[in-house]
C-alpha cells in the first residue's frame, strides 16, 4: 500500500512532464500513446493532453481502466495494474463485478491515506512561505541519500576551504521559500525545491556557478545550487535595478524576479573558481544555464544577478541576435560557439 502512496506522489510531482499512458476501453481495445501529465486526481483518473486532444483517463472506468503510466526516459512504468487485460471486457463495459474487484485488490482502503500526502505535497508546492528541512523529503530513503550526498558535497568545500586559507567551518544563513541557504569559505551553498524554469538562458549578467541543478534521491527532484559569494550592499537601488531590467529587455530577455536582493558585487571575476577545475564556466547539465559561455565576463567588483531562476527569452530574432553578438552562431536550430 506505501508503494502506492509513493507512485502516487512521484506522479504528482511530474505534472506538465511526458509520460507513456496505457490503457484497455470497451471491447478490449488497447491504447497506448505519449501525453502531457496535467494532473492526477486521488486514484480516480489522470488528465493528460497532447496536440490532438486533452482527455481525463479513469484508473478504475466501467468502460476505461488504465493498464501502465511511464515517465519518460524511464525504462520501468511508475504504475501497473496487472489486473487489466482485453480479457475484463465484456462487449462495450468491464464485466459485472470486476470494477470493485480490480479496485479493491490495487488499492485496498488508500484513499483515507492520500488525504495527508495531499496536504503535504501542497505544502511542498507553496512558494508563498519558508519551508523547513524535513518539508524537502517523501520518504525516509531520500532522505538519508540526499544526506549522504550533502556530506560528501561538505567534504570536499572543506577540504578546498582548507588548501585555500579559508574557514571551512558550514555556516547557516536563512530560509526562504523555497531555498536554505549555507556557507563555507567563499562558496554559497542553497539546497531547496525544484526551480521554476529548469533552464534559463545566459547572459553575463548571471552569478557563474559551479553546481546549479536538481539532483534525483530516491527519485525525487532536491535543487542543489553552489556559487561563489558575493558582496551584497545598500549601492543596489531601484536605478539600478532598472537599468539592468532596460538592458536585458534589449538583448531580448525579461526578469521575472528582479530587485536589489537579488543582487551583488563580485568578489572574483566571474567565472568558476575550484581546486582543479580549469574550465571558466560550466555546462548546461551542470549549471542548467543554455548557451553558458566565457566569452563575456564580468570582472570583480562588477554588479550580477543572483537569482539563478529569474530570467526567461520574451524576443528570440533579439537574443539570437545578442548571442551572436558575443561569438556564437546558429546552426542546425542550435547555438554553437564560434571564435
Amino acid at each position: 500500500m506505501n508503494d502506492l502512496i509513493e507512485v502516487y506522489t512521484r506522479l504528482k510531482m511530474k505534472t506538465d512532464c511526458l509520460i507513456t499512458l496505457t490503457y484497455f476501453s470497451s471491447y478490449g481495445y488497447e491504447t497506448t500513446k505519449k501525453y502531457k501529465l496535467i494532473d492526477i486526481v486521488g486514484f480516480s483518473y489522470i488528465l493528460v493532453q497532447n496536440e490532438e486532444e486533452m482527455l481525463s483517463i479513469p484508473f478504475f472506468g466501467k468502460d476505461t481502466m488504465i493498464k501502465s503510466i511511464t515517465i519518460d526516459n524511464s525504462k520501468e512504468s511508475i504504475y501497473f495494474n496487472k489486473y487489466v487485460n482485453e480479457n475484463i471486457f465484456n462487449g462495450f463495459y468491464v464485466k459485472d463485478g470486476y470494477v470493485e474487484n480490480i479496485k479493491q485488490n490495487m488499492l485496498g482502503n488508500l484513499d483515507f491515506k492520500l488525504e495527508d500526502r495531499n496536504k503535504f505535497i501542497q505544502r511542498y508546492k507553496d512558494k508563498t512561505s519558508t519551508f523547513e528541512y524535513e518539508d524537502l523529503f517523501f520518504s525516509l530513503k531520500q532522505k538519508q541519500e540526499f544526506n549522504e550526498f550533502f556530506k560528501l558535497l561538505i567534504k570536499d568545500l572543506t577540504n578546498y576551504c582548507k588548501n585555500n586559507g579559508l574557514s571551512s567551518e558550514l555556516n547557516y544563513i536563512g530560509k526562504g521559500t523555497t531555498s536554505i541557504v549555507y556557507g563555507i569559505g567563499d562558496k554559497i551553498i542553497k539546497i531547496g525545491k525544484p526551480r521554476r524554469q529548469t533552464t534559463i538562458p545566459y547572459c553575463e549578467y548571471l552569478l557563474q556557478p559551479i553546481i546549479n541543478r536538481d539532483f534525483e534521491f530516491d527519485g525525487y527532484p532536491i535543487h542543489v545550487e553552489v556559487t561563489q559569494k558575493v558582496i551584497m550592499c545598500d549601492e543596489v537601488n531601484s536605478e539600478i535595478v532598472k537599468k539592468i531590467s532596460e538592458y536585458l529587455h534589449n538583448i531580448g530577455l525579461k526578469a521575472t524576479d528582479l530587485h536589489p536582493n537579488n543582487l551583488g558585487f563580485l568578489t572574483k571575476d566571474n567565472k568558476v573558481h575550484y581546486k582543479d577545475i580549469s574550465f571558466d564556466v560550466g555546462n548546461s547539465i551542470a549549471t542548467s544555464i543554455d548557451n553558458n559561455n566565457n566569452l563575456k565576463v564580468r570582472k570583480a567588483g562588477e554588479i550580477v544577478i543572483i537569482d539563478l531562476d529569474c530570467l526567461e527569452i520574451e524576443d528570440v530574432n533579439k537574443y539570437t541576435k545578442y548571442l551572436e553578438s558575443l561569438g556564437f552562431s546558429l546552426e542546425n536550430n542550435s547555438i554553437s560557439k564560434s571564435m
